[in-house]
């Protein structure tokens, strides 16, 4: 998924900013999974004993009017309903409460996402998993 800006330039976060992050599950074999960045996510990073880091090259295309941001960075929601509305097109979804942490290398996007280069998984948003729009 990309994000589309008006800046070629990221910031770095002043402090911690909040944000949701759409996670697959696999039920088989207890396997969390990005689609996003097409891997596996530990138990550690799960549990926010470990940053979620962004892999492979940096990829940023555009002109001067709008920009993708695609691979190497973390794609997230700003806000649980917009996380809530992707996640009810998929099954065995869940939706975590993270945070890009400060000194982060982000982006803003103009429809209510982020791309960072690393988040931390705070907790699961629970009461999500049975609403379907």
């Amino acid at each position: 998924m990309c994000l589309i800006t008006m800046t070629k330039r990221g910031k770095r976060a002043k402090e911690d900013i909040e944000c949701y992050k759409i996670v697959a599950f696999n039920k088989l074999d207890g396997v969390y999974f990005t689609p996003y960045q097409n891997c596996n996510i530990s138990n550690d990073i799960i549990n926010g004993k470990e940053d979620f880091k962004a892999e492979g090259k940096i990829k940023i295309r555009g002109n001067s009017d709008k920009y993708e941001i695609g691979r190497g960075y973390i794609h997230t929601f700003i806000y649980l309903i917009d996380a809530m509305m992707m996640m009810s097109n998929f099954h065995d979804f869940l939706i975590f409460r993270c945070i890009i942490p400060k000194g982060t290398y982000y982006y803003k996007g103009l429809y209510g996402d982020y791309a960072s280069r690393k988040i931390r998984f705070i907790e699961e948003i629970k009461c999500l998993n049975y609403i379907r729009f």
